[in-house]
C-alpha cells in the first residue's frame, strides 16, 4: 500500500472518519456539485452552511486504492500517519443498512438547505413554448395556448392582458399565428388543466387570470371577475414552503362565462424536473429508483427516457429555429431512433454507421426535431400552427409515415381560407393528393378570403398562375383581378423598384394577365379599378371601351364565359331598414334567444353555399346556423361561428356571409328549412321581400316556417342574399 506521506492524494482521508462517514460524505459531494452546475447555490455556500450547522463532512477528492494482484481491495479512510486497513467487503457490509437510512435524511436535509438558498433559481410558466408536461383532461383545453390577443381581434372590449404572445384563452380557437384571428370555441367544452409539480421555496406565488366567475376550493383558490381581462392575482403560500405543489385549471361550466384564461404562473417556485437542462447530470440527478417497475409498458419505459441523459448515447445540436446561430441540445438514444426510423437506423448501424456521439443537423430547428423524437419515443406529439410544416418536413425526411400522416390531418382540420395559400404549396411538395384536393376546396369556395389573406401576396408565380386559371372561383373577376394586383405590389416591393404599371405588367406576366376575364366586368368597375392600375395599355383599354360600348370589331384575347363557380348572389329583399342608431326605428334584434327561420324552395339542382345575414357597421355577431328537409326534419349541414360586418358592395346594408364548409345540394321541388341562432347586437333588415325571386334562369320561392321564431318570415327580417353555384 502507498504511504500517505508521499502520496498527496491520500490527504483526503482526514476528511472521513469512517467508512460510514466516507460514503455519507461522497454521497453528499456528488448532489452538491450537481446542485452547483445547475447554478442553484455556489459550492462555496452550500460548504459554508454546511459546516455551520455542524451536521455532514465535504469530501473534495476521494481515492479507493485497488492492490496490484487485484486481489485485496482497500479502503483509506482516517487512521494513523501511514492510514488503517479495513476488509472492504466486510466492512462495507455491515454498513450498508446505516448508511442507507443517513443517505435518504441527509438527501431531504440537501434539498431544504438548497430551497432555502437565496440564490436558488425560479421557475415561471408563460406557455411562450407551449403547455409542455402540462396535462389535459376533456376538451376545454384542446386548442391551447392561445396566440396573441385573439379577445381584441374580435372586438370584445376587453384586450388579454397576456405577456408574450401565448396564454390560456378557454373560449379562444387560435392555437397558431396562421389561424385567423377572432375565432372561438365558445363556452361549451369542460375540462381540466394541471401543472407539472413544482417546489414552493418561498411564501409568494402569482399569475393573471380571467374568464369565468367561480370554482371549487383546494388548498388556495382564484377565479376571473367575468371579463376576458386577466388581472394579476397573488397567493400567500408561506405555509407550505418546501413543500411540492400544481396548480389546476377547473372548467366544469358550459354556461356563461363557463371558460379560464390563465397566463404567467411565477414568484417563489422551483421547477422538480431538469427536463430542459443541458447538462448531463442534472439529467441523471432526477432518475427515479427503479423507474423500471413504474413504467408498465415499453411505451411508458422509453417515453421515460425522452430526452434525456439517461443510458443516452448520442445528442443532437439544433438551431433554436431556423436560420438563427442560437443552439440547443437534444439529447436521444441509437437504438430508440433506429427502430422508429429507417434513416436513422442506417445512419448509426449501417455500413457506414456514424459513430460520432455529437450530431449537428443545421436543417431542422429544435422545436420540430424535438416532436419527431418526441413521435419515435411515445406515439405522441404536440403539433402547432408554427411548428406542423416543420414536423412534417421532418417526417418524410426520416420516413416515419405515421407522424407524417398526424401533421396531414393536423393541416386538415386548422384548413381555412387563412392559411390555405401557405399548406398548398407543401401539400403538392410532398405529394399529398387529399390535402392537395381540399385545399382546392377551399380556394373554390371561399375564393374571396383567400385572396385577401395574408400568404396570398407571398404565394410563388406557379401557384397564382394556377389559381386565375380555375374554372370553380366564387369571386367576381374585379377581385380576383386586385388580388393579383396586390401580389404584383409585394413582389415589386420585394426587389425594390418602381411600382408603376410596366413594372406590374412585368411581374405578372402574359400567362397570368391572360386568364382574368375582364369582359366579366362591370364597366364601372373596370374604370375604377384596371385603367388606374395601368397594366394594360392604352390599346388594350380602348378595346375594352369599345366592348363596352358594342362597337368593337375584333374578337378580346380574353375569356368572356363566366367561371362556373362564381357564387350567384339572390337577394330577395327590395328595402332595408337601418337599426336606431342611425336614426330609423325598426331594428332586428337578438335578445329573445330564438332562431331566425325560413323556408325555400328551388325549380332547378343547385348547390347552396352559403346565406348572408344582416349585421351592423363595426360590429361581430356569433351565428351557429342549420339546414333541414322541411319535410323529415333532417339536418342536411350546419356552421357556426364569429362574423365581422362589411358593407354590401351591391346595396346600402352592412352583412356578413355564412358559407358552409362543404356546399350543400338543394333538390328541384323540395323544401329546405333554414335556421340560425344568431348572437349580437341589433342589425339592419329586410322588407319589401320577394316570395319568389327569378335569377338567371333559376326560381327561388321562400315561404314562412310552421315553427316560431324571431319574426323573419317571406315579406321582412334576416337573411337578404342566398349564395348559389350551379350543380347540373
Amino acid at each position: 500500500m502507498k504511504n500517505a506521506k508521499h502520496d498527496p492524494k491520500l490527504a483526503t482521508r482526514q476528511c472521513c472518519a469512517t467508512a460510514e462517514d466516507f460514503c455519507i460524505s461522497y454521497f453528499v459531494a456528488l448532489k452538491l456539485a450537481i446542485i452547483t452546475l445547475k447554478g442553484r447555490a455556489t459550492l462555496k455556500q452550500c460548504v459554508a452552511k454546511m459546516n455551520a450547522q455542524g451536521w455532514m463532512y465535504f469530501v473534495v477528492l476521494v481515492v479507493l486504492f485497488v492492490s496490484s494482484n487485484g486481489k485485496n481491495q482497500t479502503l483509506i479512510v482516517k487512521g494513523n500517519s501511514n492510514g488503517v486497513n479495513l476488509d472492504h467487503n466486510k466492512k462495507i457490509e455491515t454498513a450498508l443498512t446505516q448508511i442507507k437510512e443517513k443517505l435518504e435524511s441527509l438527501d431531504e436535509k440537501i434539498t431544504s438547505l438548497v430551497s432555502s438558498s437565496s440564490s436558488r433559481k425560479t421557475c415561471t410558466f408563460d406557455f411562450e413554448s407551449g403547455i409542455l408536461d402540462w396535462k389535459k383532461t376533456g376538451s376545454a383545453f384542446n386548442n391551447q395556448p392561445t396566440y396573441g390577443d385573439n379577445p381584441t381581434a374580435r372586438k370584445r372590449g376587453q384586450p388579454a392582458n397576456q405577456r408574450g404572445d401565448w396564454w390560456i384563452g378557454g373560449a379562444e380557437d387560435r392555437p397558431s399565428k396562421s389561424v385567423r384571428a377572432g375565432q372561438i370555441q365558445g363556452d361549451a367544452p369542460k375540462g381540466t388543466l394541471t401543472s407539472p409539480y413544482f417546489r414552493i421555496i418561498g411564501g409568494h406565488i402569482s399569475f393573471l387570470i380571467g374568464g369565468g366567475c367561480d370554482i371549487k376550493t383546494v388548498v388556495r383558490h382564484a377565479t376571473g371577475e367575468c371579463n376576458e381581462t386577466m388581472k394579476r392575482k397573488a397567493w400567500d403560500v408561506q405555509a407550505y414552503v418546501g413543500r411540492r405543489a400544481r396548480v389546476k385549471l377547473v372548467d366544469f361550466s358550459s354556461g356563461s362565462w363557463g371558460h379560464i384564461n390563465f397566463d404567467d404562473l411565477k414568484g417563489d417556485i422551483s421547477s422538480l424536473t431538469f427536463r430542459h437542462a443541458k447538462p448531463y447530470q442534472l439529467e441523471m440527478a432526477t432518475v427515479q429508483e427503479n423507474w423500471q417497475t413504474n413504467c408498465t409498458s415499453i411505451n411508458q419505459r422509453t417515453k421515460y427516457i425522452f430526452n434525456t441523459a439517461l443510458l443516452s448515447d448520442v445528442k443532437f445540436i439544433v438551431p433554436v429555429s431556423n436560420g438563427e446561430s442560437e443552439s440547443k441540445v437534444i439529447l436521444a438514444h441509437k437504438l430508440v431512433l433506429a427502430i422508429g426510423s429507417p434513416v436513422f437506423f442506417a445512419m448509426f448501424y449501417g455500413q457506414m454507421a456514424d459513430t460520432r456521439d455529437s450530431i449537428q443537423l443545421p436543417d431542422c430547428d429544435y422545436e420540430s426535431l424535438l416532436e419527431l423524437f418526441r413521435f419515435i419515443y411515445s406515439d405522441e406529439v404536440e403539433l402547432t400552427g408554427s411548428n406542423v410544416i416543420h414536423v412534417l418536413y421532418l417526417a418524410k425526411k426520416y420516413l416515419v409515415p405515421s407522424l407524417a400522416e398526424k401533421c396531414a390531418e393536423f393541416l386538415r382540420r386548422h384548413l381555412d381560407a387563412s392559411n390555405v395559400f401557405s399548406i398548398l404549396p407543401h401539400a403538392q411538395k410532398f405529394e399529398d393528393k387529399d390535402l392537395e384536393d381540399r385545399c382546392w376546396e377551399v380556394v373554390d369556395v371561399h375564393t374571396k378570403e383567400a385572396l385577401t389573406s395574408d400568404d396570398f401576396v407571398v404565394a410563388e408565380r406557379s401557384l397564382v398562375e394556377s389559381v386565375v386559371k380555375r374554372e370553380k372561383l366564387t369571386v367576381k373577376e374585379v377581385e380576383l383581378f386586385k388580388a393579383v394586383d396586390r401580389w404584383a405590389e409585394k413582389k415589386i416591393e420585394e426587389q425594390g423598384i418602381v411600382a408603376d404599371g410596366n413594372a406590374k405588367r412585368r411581374i405578372i406576366g402574359e400567362e397570368i394577365l391572360k386568364e382574368i376575364r375582364f369582359p366579366l366586368m362591370l364597366e364601372k368597375e373596370f374604370a375604377s379599378f384596371v385603367i388606374d392600375s395601368k397594366i394594360l395599355d392604352m390599346q388594350e383599354v380602348g378595346d375594352m371601351i369599345k366592348h363596352y360600348n358594342q362597337v368593337l370589331t375584333s374578337p378580346l384575347p380574353y375569356l368572356q364565359s363566366p367561371r362556373i363557380g362564381v357564387l350567384k348572389r339572390v337577394c330577395r329583399f327590395k328595402d332595408f331598414k337601418q337599426h336606431p342608431d342611425e336614426g330609423v326605428t325598426g331594428p332586428w334584434n337578438y335578445s329573445r334567444g330564438i332562431p331566425d327561420n325560413l323556408v325555400l324552395n328551388v325549380d332547378k339542382d343547385v348547390r347552396l353555399e352559403g346565406v348572408q345575414h344582416f349585421g351592423r357597421e363595426g360590429c361581430e355577431y356569433t351565428v351557429f346556423m342549420e339546414i333541414k328537409d322541411a319535410t323529415t326534419n333532417l339536418s342536411m349541414v350546419k356552421k357556426s361561428g364569429t362574423y365581422s360586418s362589411e358593407k354590401d358592395l351591391d346595396h346600402i346594408y352592412y352583412g356578413f356571409d355564412v358559407l358552409f364548409d362543404t356546399p350543400v345540394i338543394l333538390e328541384s321541388g323540395k323544401r329546405y328549412k333554414i335556421s340560425s341562432m344568431i348572437s349580437g347586437p341589433q342589425s339592419w333588415s329586410g322588407e319589401q321581400g320577394q316570395t319568389c325571386v327569378n335569377f338567371e334562369e333559376l326560381n327561388v320561392t321562400f315561404s314562412k316556417p310552421d315553427s316560431v321564431g324571431n319574426s323573419t318570415n317571406a315579406i321582412s327580417g334576416q337573411f337578404p342574399v342566398f349564395l348559389f353555384t350551379h350543380y347540373r
